[in-house]
Order: C-alpha cells, then sequence, then structure tokens
C-alpha cells in the first residue's frame, strides 16, 4: 500500500514555481521554455543538501531475497539478483539500481537488502544522485541540466530537477524546479 505525506513547508515554495511555469506557457502556449538564466535563477533557489535528510537505520549485514512481484521487476531479474549481494549504497540500508531504458531514458529500482522489497524509480535522462547517508534522491541536478543544453539558448521543459525523498517505501517529490504543466 502507498502512503502519502505533504510537506507543508514547501507548499508555497512549489506554488511560486507553478507561478513561473504557467506565465511562461501561457505566453508560448507550445512546449514552455526558460532561458538558461531564469534555469539557473529558479535552481539556485532549492537549497535541499543530503545532510538535510539523514538515513534513519543501520543495515543489519542480511541479504534477503528480492521479491520479483510486477512484471518490470521480472524484466529486470537478472540485474536486481546481481545488485543484490552488494552492500547499501542509499538511504542506510537500501540499494539503488540503474538501468538503461532505451536511448538517453534510464531508470532505477530501490531494493530494501533487508525485507527483499523492490519499489520502481522514476525515469529520468541525465543523472541520479545519491547517498548512503541520505534520503534524498536529486533527479537530474540542475547542474547536469545546464551543462546538457549548454548549447541552447533555452531549457527545454522537459528538463527539470526533482527532489525526492524516499520514505517508507515511497517516493515524497519535495520540489521540481521546471517541467511540463500537469
Amino acid at each position: 500500500m502507498q502512503k502519502s505525506f505533504t510537506l507543508f513547508a514547501f507548499v508555497a515554495f512549489l506554488g511560486v514555481i507553478s507561478c513561473t511555469k504557467n506565465q511562461k506557457s501561457q505566453e508560448t502556449k507550445d512546449s514552455p521554455e526558460l532561458t538558461f538564466g531564469e534555469f539557473e535563477k529558479i535552481t539556485k533557489s532549492v537549497n535541499f543538501s543530503a545532510k538535510d535528510f539523514p538515513n534513519e537505520k543501520k543495515w543489519n549485514g542480511n541479504h534477503a531475497k528480492p521479491i520479483f512481484d510486477t512484471d518490470s521487476k521480472k524484466n529486470y531479474r537478472t540485474l536486481i539478483l546481481q545488485e543484490s549481494n552488494a552492500e547499501p549504497n542509499f538511504n542506510g540500508i537500501y540499494r539503488i539500481i540503474e538501468f538503461s531504458a532505451g536511448s538517453s531514458w534510464h531508470g532505477f529500482f530501490v531494493l530494501n537488502l533487508e525485507t527483499g522489497e523492490i519499489s520502481e524509480g522514476v525515469f529520468h535522462e541525465l543523472s541520479l544522485e545519491y547517498s548512503v547517508d541520505s534520503a534524498l534522491i536529486v533527479v537530474d541536478s540542475a547542474k547536469d541540466v545546464l551543462e546538457y543544453w549548454s548549447g541552447s539558448k533555452t531549457v527545454p521543459a522537459r528538463a527539470m530537477t526533482r527532489y525526492l525523498l524516499y520514505k517508507e517505501n515511497a517516493f515524497v517529490q519535495l520540489a521540481k524546479t521546471y517541467g511540463e504543466i500537469e
């Protein structure tokens, strides 16, 4: 069962970003784009750090057998089984398992090494930043987005930086700095 969390401290911040996106999309009506300066300004206002979200559990050293309860998890069975014998690389007791999903898209799973539970992550284009000492995941960091699109004058709507907190086998989106209107 998925649990939902609300982090009231970030509601106003996300509202500011939504206003920026709405203003831009009303101007262009098609796929909204930001200039490099606009994207940089928005992303610099987000200041999350791995230290702000420390892991809450210490690994007991056990490797539970992974639970393959969906087709997508079964499709990556070999990769997940190989990674299930490694040490945690995320949030104390978890192993992030990254895979390529064709062309420039990538995905990941989060494996609880102690219980064998597997959560499906989000698809992304450029990068994941995470730490064994933190519950924070940064998807397509602002630095990577700006570097990737450095030859352009604008940053396309699909280029966004997401800050996710992993809590009780679920992702909580703390902020999304840019992206298409939902």
